[in-house]
């Protein structure tokens, strides 16, 4: 009930604004609420004036700084502060969040800064969980079709955080649109973190972070061998909607990566628990989440093949952990993740893959097989099988371990079957939806 440390709206007349390497900042007011959450007299508000200046960052730390106004209980001025650390909502009796920006080799990264304020109109439950809210940005395959076969595509996406969206509307909540992107372009974000490198659209699987050495280790021998090995990324974006991939990160004892996985159900079910190397949170602390992780085999040649790879709608704890302070804490809160829909052709076998929509063709010459997935831990475990039944097709064989909910489908020439399949105590059960076309 009571107004908390923030920006009163009306005093800035025009957005901060980054020029090259520095950030204007017009003069604006703040008042800060001295008791932090419980002040509720005008004895207890303080009202200060932020003169207009530029920031530069002569000095300043690699990483993600957050930029704030500051004040002591007897001054009615507001100065500039930066710190690599979170603000927390505790400090609101001398601070007031302004935005944030990525620094590098002492000067701000062009593009980087996002004007994010407090407002005094926050709700204490926004302040003290500060989770940015993502819908849409599902990243799948880019279609193999004009050879586009290693890379990865985007759709919309929206983020909902803390503060007024200036830049777009001042009179609404900072709701941000992404723009759906294919190709899906990237850097990958990790301790040496080149922001001036050159964005990738081809999808690297040979390369990751060796945690245990620092650094940046080739592992294209691992596509070569008698074993299938996959590895696992988590794409991003940053308040200012630049798109970002943490790459896989692995310990390493002797010559063995204790974090590549010979199964994508082994990488699916260690994702939760996934290390990352010390110091990533200086370079990840305002990324963005999009509520899932990307499994993909070393050495891929076309991410279309569902063997290949695979998205979970997980993050690993770790990530979680970087960003839980100024309204960027990823999208594993009020995130939305369509199912992935996977076409097999010319296979007579099948093994589902889990969490997504499988397209079957049937074969004129033998009954299709259709296995199911292993389930995995931690996860709601569904999947979906859609085939569409035509004279000459020889049909389906489901495996006998499946369970139905009533009776198993009857086909019918010129029909098209949505199955649904949920694994309950210990069983793939399957349901049938079914109607002629």
């Amino acid at each position: 009930a009571y107004a908390l440390t923030g920006v009163v709206r009306s005093s800035v007349s025009t957005m901060p604004t980054q020029n090259g390497a520095t950030i204007n900042i017009p003069q604006m007011e703040i008042v800060y609420n001295l008791d932090v959450y419980y002040g509720n007299t005008q004895s207890r508000m303080q009202r200060t004036t932020l003169a207009a200046q530029t920031i530069t960052a002569s000095n300043w730390e690699n990483g993600v700084h957050y930029i704030y106004a500051t004040t002591t209980a007897s001054s009615a001025t507001s100065t500039i502060g930066h710190q690599q650390s979170p603000i927390q909502a505790e400090d609101g009796a001398s601070k007031c969040m302004l935005g944030s920006c990525f620094v590098i080799d002492g000067a701000i990264q062009e593009d980087s800064w996002k004007f994010q304020p407090w407002l005094q109109v926050t709700s204490v439950e926004e302040r003290q969980v500060p989770t940015a809210r993502t819908k849409g940005g599902f990243v799948s395959p880019y279609s193999a079709t004009g050879g586009a076969t290693m890379q990865l595509q985007m759709g919309t996406l929206q983020i909902l955080d803390e503060g007024i969206n200036f830049g777009a509307n001042p009179n609404r909540p900072s709701i941000m649109d992404v723009p759906a992107a294919t190709p899906f372009k990237y850097k990958f974000l990790y301790p040496g973190y080149n922001p001036s490198g050159a964005e990738l659209t081809e999808v690297d699987t040979l390369h990751l972070y060796n945690i245990t050495a620092g650094t940046w280790d080739d592992i294209s021998a691992l596509a070569s061998g008698p074993e299938t090995h996959y590895i696992v990324m988590v794409p991003c974006v940053t308040p200012t909607g630049q798109t970002l991939m943490i790459p896989a990160m692995s310990t390493k004892t002797g010559e063995t990566y204790n974090q590549v996985f010979t199964s994508q159900e082994a990488a699916a079910e260690a994702i939760y628990s996934l290390p990352y190397a010390e110091g990533l949170d200086v370079y990840a602390a305002r990324a963005i989440y999009m509520g899932q992780s990307i499994i993909v085999k070393v050495g891929a040649t076309d991410l279309t093949d569902p063997l290949q790879y695979m998205a979970v709608g997980m993050l690993p704890q770790e990530l979680q952990g970087f960003t839980t302070a100024s309204g960027q804490s990823g999208g594993a809160q009020g995130a939305y993740i369509p199912m992935p829909e996977i076409t097999w052709t010319g296979y007579t076998t099948i093994t589902c893959q889990n969490n997504a929509a499988n397209v079957v063709l049937g074969s004129s010459e033998v009954p299709l097989t259709i296995n199911p997935p292993s389930p995995q831990s931690g996860i709601i475990n569904q999947f979906e099988v859609k085939y569409t039944h035509n004279a000459g097709s020889q049909g389906i064989n489901w495996n006998a371990a499946f369970k139905w909910w009533g009776n198993p489908p009857v086909l019918v020439n010129g029909s098209v079957y949505n199955v649904i399949f949920e694994y309950v105590n210990g069983y793939w059960i399957g349901g049938v939806l079914m109607t002629s076309v």
